[in-house]
């Protein structure tokens, strides 16, 4: 009978041994495991940051070359070569959201605002057919011909000179041609070929110009 309990102890003994390792091999991979996660939640937030600091690269370098383009438009049309265009970038949401500055003004009085809020139609009108013209250009789908329907409404006729050196500016650079509807005969005069549409006999006559 002693033989007997011994080796039920003995038996005990060896069960308890083997739970004793299978819990340490549980401790040993549950610790693997949370080390190979905060790697993993390490490796994930460095290539989140290298996405976003290549994303801010590229919207940095296209944002510049819109800017540029922009501010340079805005000095052909008004003549005013202290205005600069700017995207000024806040995130929103967890999204990026840019809102367009104007700056003008020389040395200590030099000034910025909101191009919509702070600056005369006109400004907007130059400004917002800059960025449709980019936006057209990025998609290859679309023709190579812009039409508008008096894009430049709140422009003075004063600078209708100006918004011709526009408009060859665009040109120029992309090809693009631009089909303008406008009552503005100064800007028509900037035009390389014009029709005019009259009434005549309660009929609409379209007859070219030039």
């Amino acid at each position: 009978m002693l033989t007997a309990r011994i080796g039920a102890i003995r038996r005990a003994e060896t069960v308890k041994a083997a739970d004793a390792n299978r819990l340490a091999s549980e401790a040993t991979a549950a610790l693997t495991t949370a080390a190979n996660a905060n790697v993993a939640a390490k490796l994930s937030d460095a290539a989140r940051e290298l996405l976003v600091a290549v994303c801010d690269a590229k919207r940095k370098d296209v944002s510049e070359r819109i800017e540029t383009l922009v501010t340079r438009g805005l000095r052909a049309v008004f003549g005013r070569e202290d205005y600069e265009f700017r995207f000024e970038w806040a995130e929103k949401r967890g999204v990026a959201v840019a809102e367009p500055v104007l700056y003008s003004g020389e040395g200590e009085s030099r000034m910025s605002g909101d191009i919509i809020d702070g600056h005369g139609g006109g400004v907007v009108d130059v400004a917002s057919f800059i960025l449709r013209f980019v936006v057209s250009r990025s998609d290859p789908r679309l023709a190579n011909v812009i039409v508008a329907d008096e894009p430049f409404r709140h422009v003075s006729r004063d600078h209708a000179e100006g918004l011709g050196r526009l408009l060859g500016m665009l040109a120029a650079k992309a090809g693009t041609r631009f089909c303008i509807v406008t009552h503005n005969d100064a800007l028509a005069e900037a035009a390389d070929v014009v029709y005019e549409v009259r009434l005549k006999d309660g009929k609409s006559v379209v007859e070219k110009t030039r």
